[in-house]
């Protein structure tokens, strides 16, 4: 479980062994400035017209992060390098930090 405990922090990479353009559909990352006030649950925000009976997903739509996508499409031999922080409040009842994935 990721954890924004100093001991305990993750990055996660993406390392590109072939050209991965737009049109195939790369991971598009949305930097933490924009997030950080976010709840864990959801943690999936659908674009519009998608639909999903999942807790853990919002088909309401989230413009204002669409727009704070930065794409992550690059050539081979791209590093993408991020860190993914889970909120540390509690889901149904669970312990703090846990996040019920």
């Amino acid at each position: 479980m990721p954890s924004s405990a100093p001991g305990f922090r993750q990055l996660e990479m993406f390392v590109y062994l072939a050209d991965v353009p737009e049109e195939f559909g790369p991971a598009h990352l949305v930097s933490r400035k924009h997030t950080v006030d976010l709840a864990a649950v959801p943690d999936r925000f659908l674009r519009p017209g998608l639909e999903s009976k999942s807790r853990f997903h919002d088909g309401s739509g989230s413009p204002h992060l669409y727009g704070a996508e930065v794409s992550a499409a690059g050539p081979a031999g791209t590093v993408v390098a991020f860190e993914v922080l889970v909120p540390e409040v509690p889901v149904d009842g669970m312990a703090s930090g846990a996040t019920g994935l």
